[in-house]
């Protein structure tokens, strides 16, 4: 989910200077990562497990530093 993310952002943040090929290799991506979230998820419940379902709770799980 954090790639997910981060992938928007860097498409949203840059659109303007970016290139139309760029954009659309991000949106594919994005689109990729979608299917791969909501498939570990359901995988996970499959599996009788809890899925993180807030911000808050994905965050306090990632042990990694922000980089801007």
């Amino acid at each position: 989910m954090i790639l997910d993310v981060k992938t928007r952002k860097i498409n949203w943040t840059y659109l303007d200077i970016i290139s139309v090929q760029l954009h659309k290799i991000l949106k594919n991506q994005y689109g990729i990562l979608e299917t791969i979230i909501d498939e570990v998820g359901e995988r996970i419940i499959q599996l009788g497990e809890k899925t993180i379902g807030t911000i808050t709770k994905l965050i306090g799980n990632f042990d990694s530093k922000e980089i801007p």
